[in-house]
């Protein structure tokens, strides 16, 4: 059996990280222990697993004060686990087990202690915080960083574009890894069991699905939108996941032209997968994306998509001409795919294109990280 300490700081926030340990947990000689730092006593036990070979960890930490200084917050959480964490340490050393750390800083740093402390190697997952926050933000941790990612087994990144800005951006970061891997996450089974199976026409629809904030750019959705509708009369826009008052504050509109329709959040799965499989295109021009699962989703129902050069699954498609990377400030450019795109594709992807999501079962991830483990 083998052991597996997972460190994760924001497991209640985000099923990624769940969708990981349920599918490690498929595999017989797999043990875990979940450690998750929590604000309040209400989050605890969210997006647990039941399952006697996973065992949960929790510890609260105050909610103001210690996120104003990250390395305190790593302090605090590392004194507060340590007990169990050693405890654990010593078992995943016998069994030849490790720590895997889910973020590079939050997590990494907790990680980089117990291997100071107890000796339990370690892998480490850099993700966008950390790319876009947490390195950037924090230069004088740099040093810190650097010891973090030299002293761990590997560093994976879930993306190969988050590699190549990580190289790019911080070489002497990147040199000191012994080793790097690119291990997507995964999606969720119900869109790998329902992928399309036969072509269905488009509406004439751009679609948006997701959080209304700044950083999903709702201003370039509407703009570029507005410029292809006065090349495709007719088109229309559908942003999923907000109310009317955020997107008009979002988009810097007085009120919501007619041939815009605004919907709440839609937590339906099928729902999603009619939109996806109704629209012409998907249109996430995010600022950053740690990944973007929504891609994924809605390339399964064949719904051509648009994304953010240099983030989420840019360079997961490459020569996917469906799936096409833009400047998110160049609203003339996006508006030039979406009329591309809906011209060329106006029954969506052919289902003989979609094999490549098989690589995206979280069952194929986690063999994935085994392998870097093992």
């Amino acid at each position: 059996m083998q052991k597996i300490i997972h460190i994760c700081n924001n497991f209640i926030s985000s099923k990624v990280h769940r969708h990981l340990c349920v599918a490690l947990a498929g595999f017989e000689d797999v043990l875990q222990v979940v450690y998750v730092p929590v604000r309040r006593s209400s989050d605890i036990g969210v997006n647990r697993i039941s399952d006697e070979r996973v065992e949960f960890k929790y510890a609260i930490y105050p909610r103001f004060g210690l996120r104003f200084f990250p390395f305190f917050k790593v302090l605090f959480n590392f004194l507060k686990f340590s007990y169990f964490i050693k405890a654990s340490s010593r078992e995943a050393n016998e069994r030849g087990g490790l720590i895997l750390a889910h973020t590079l800083w939050s997590d990494g740093a907790i990680a980089y202690l117990s291997f100071i402390f107890f000796k339990t190697p370690y892998i480490v997952v850099l993700r966008n915080s950390d790319l876009n926050w947490f390195i950037p933000k924090l230069p004088h941790y740099r040093w810190l960083v650097r010891r973090i990612i030299a002293s761990a087994q590997s560093v994976i990144f879930v993306s190969p574009v988050y590699e190549r800005r990580f190289l790019k951006g911080y070489p002497e970061l990147h040199r000191a890894a012994k080793r790097t891997a690119v291990i997507p996450n995964g999606i969720d089974e119900f869109w790998l069991e329902n992928a399309l199976n036969i072509q269905v026409k488009r509406e004439l629809l751009v679609l948006f699905v997701g959080r209304f904030d700044r950083n999903k750019n709702l201003t370039a959705v509407v703009k570029a939108s507005a410029l292809a509708r006065e090349v495709i009369p007719g088109l229309r826009l559908l942003v999923v996941g907000g109310q009317v008052a955020e997107f008009l504050r979002l988009a810097n509109l007085r009120e919501v032209p007619d041939w815009i329709s605004v919907q709440g959040h839609l937590d339906d799965r099928a729902g999603l997968s009619n939109l996806y499989r109704e629209a012409g295109v998907l249109l996430v021009p995010s600022f950053h994306e740690t990944f973007g699962l929504v891609y994924l989703e809605a390339v399964s129902q064949g719904c051509p998509i648009i994304y953010t050069a240099g983030e989420g699954v840019d360079g997961l498609l490459e020569g996917a001409d469906f799936a096409r990377s833009v400047d998110p400030m160049d609203y003339l450019a996006i508006s030039q795919e979406v009329v591309s795109i809906i011209q060329k594709y106006p029954n969506g992807v052919s289902p003989e294109k979609l094999d490549f999501l098989r690589s995206f079962d979280w069952k194929a991830v986690a063999q994935s990280y085994l392998s870097v483990i093992k």
